[in-house]
C-alpha cells in the first residue's frame, strides 16, 4: 500500500493511505466527480479496521479514502509529547491536501472522533459532515483512563515477561469488542499487533504511552460551545449500546453540548459493541449511507457497483481469515500469537427522538 510524505508542524512523516472508487480498491486517486468519506480508524487497530466498509457496495458508490494515524499500521512516524487530536488533525488536512482531496465527509471510530471534530473545528471548510461512532465524553473519565493505562502497563511489562502481553490485549479486546470477540476482529487484531512487535522495544515506550493515553486527553479545552461554535457541518452522534466505556448519558451531554453550541447534530443508537462498525457492519453502513443521503440527497442517485472488494482483502486472508456468514462474537483471541514474539527494533439503528 502507497506511503505519501508529508510535512507537518510536528516532523515529516510517511502516511500509509488507501484510495478506493466504485471500480478500484487501490486507486492512485479520487474520482473527481464523486464525494469522498474519509475513514478515521479508532485505537490499537489501523485502517484495516473499515475491511467492512471497504467490501460494501452501497458505501463504495462513493470514494472512500483511510489512513493509518501515527504510531499505527504501516505508517512511519514519530509523536512528541504534544501529540494530540489537533495534531492528528493537522496531519489529516496536509494528507488531503497531498492527494489533491478538498473535501470530504468523514466517518470515525471512537479515537477517530476527536480527530474529526477537530478537523471541524479547525478546518470547517474542508469538512461536508461527520458520523461519529462510539464518540468520546467530553471529557476522558478517569474509569476509563485507568483501564487505557492498565492495558499500556500491561504491554510494557510484556517485554520482561511476554504472558503479560495476554492481559494487555485481553483489555484491549474488552474496550473494543466488550468480551465478545469475532473471528475478523480478532485477525485485524493480530495483524496490526504483528506489526506493533516489529516496532516497539523498551526504549521508546513512551511513544507508546502519548499515542494510547496522553492523546485522550489532550486538546480536550476545544470540546466546548466556544470550540463547537466553528462547527458548519452536520453530525452525527451513533452510540453503541453495548459499549462497556462509555454512557449514554455521556453521549447525551455531548449532543447537547453540540448543539447549544448551534452544531446541526444528532443523536442515534444501535445495539453493538465500542467497534460496531466491526461487529454490525450491515447496520452501521446503511445508517452511515441513510445520513448521508439526508446531507446531500444527490447521493441517493450516486450508482450502486455491482460488486466491491476491500483493499484489505489480501492481507487479512494472509493472516488466516476466512470470511462465515455469522461471526458472532464467541470465537477466542489467539493469544499464542502476541505472546511469544520478541519485539524487534524499528528501522437495527435507534433514533435518539424516538426513544
Amino acid at each position: 500500500m502507497p506511503l505519501q510524505k508529508v510535512v507537518t508542524s510536528a516532523g515529516t512523516i510517511e502516511m500509509n493511505y488507501q484510495i478506493c472508487t466504485p471500480t478500484n480498491a487501490c486507486a492512485t486517486a479520487i474520482d473527481q466527480n464523486l464525494p469522498t468519506i474519509l475513514f478515521l480508524h479508532p485505537v490499537y487497530l489501523s485502517s484495516i479496521a473499515f475491511h467492512n466498509q471497504m467490501n460494501d457496495a452501497s458505501i463504495r458508490r462513493f470514494n472512500c479514502v483511510s489512513f493509518d494515524a501515527r504510531e499505527h499500521g504501516l505508517t512511519i512516524s514519530k509523536v512528541d509529547k504534544n501529540y494530540g487530536p489537533a495534531q492528528a488533525a493537522e496531519d489529516t488536512v496536509l494528507l488531503l491536501d497531498a492527494l489533491g482531496i478538498n473535501k470530504v465527509h468523514m466517518f470515525a471510530v471512537s479515537m477517530g472522533t476527536l480527530t474529526a471534530m477537530h478537523m471541524t473545528m479547525t478546518y470547517p471548510e474542508r469538512c461536508s459532515s461527520a458520523y461519529l461512532l462510539s464518540p468520546h465524553a467530553i471529557r476522558e473519565p478517569e474509569d476509563v483512563m485507568k483501564g487505557r493505562r492498565e492495558i499500556v502497563e500491561c504491554w510494557e511489562e510484556g517485554f520482561s515477561r511476554p504472558e503479560s502481553r495476554r492481559d494487555a490485549v485481553y483489555g484491549a479486546l474488552q474496550l473494543a469488542f466488550s468480551n465478545k470477540p469475532t473471528s475478523l476482529g480478532n485477525t485485524m487484531l493480530s495483524v496490526d499487533i504483528s506489526r506493533t512487535l516489529k516496532i516497539y522495544d523498551p526504549s521508546n515506550k513512551e511513544e507508546v504511552r502519548i499515542f494510547s493515553l496522553s492523546f485522550f486527553e489532550a486538546d480536550r479545552d476545544k470540546y466546548s460551545c466556544e470550540g463547537f461554535s466553528g462547527v458548519k457541518c452536520p453530525v452525527k452522534l451513533m452510540f453503541c449500546v453495548e459499549d462497556v466505556a462509555y454512557t449514554l448519558e455521556q453521549a447525551r451531554e455531548l449532543l447537547k453540548l453540540m448543539q447549544d453550541s448551534g452544531v446541526n447534530a444528532s443523536l442515534e443508537q444501535i445495539m453493538a459493541c465500542h467497534y460496531g462498525h466491526i461487529t454490525k457492519p450491515t447496520e452501521v453502513n446503511q445508517s452511515l449511507v441513510k445520513f448521508l443521503q439526508e446531507v446531500d440527497p444527490c447521493t441517493a442517485q450516486l450508482r450502486v457497483p455491482s460488486q466491491a472488494v476491500s483493499p484489505f482483502d489480501s492481507v487479512l486472508k494472509k493472516a488466516g481469515y476466512v470470511e462465515v456468514e455469522s461471526d458472532c462474537g464467541d470465537v477466542q483471541p489467539p493469544f499464542h500469537q502476541f505472546c511469544h514474539c520478541p519485539p524487534l527494533n524499528r528501522q437495527g439503528v435507534q433514533n435518539e427522538s424516538d426513544l
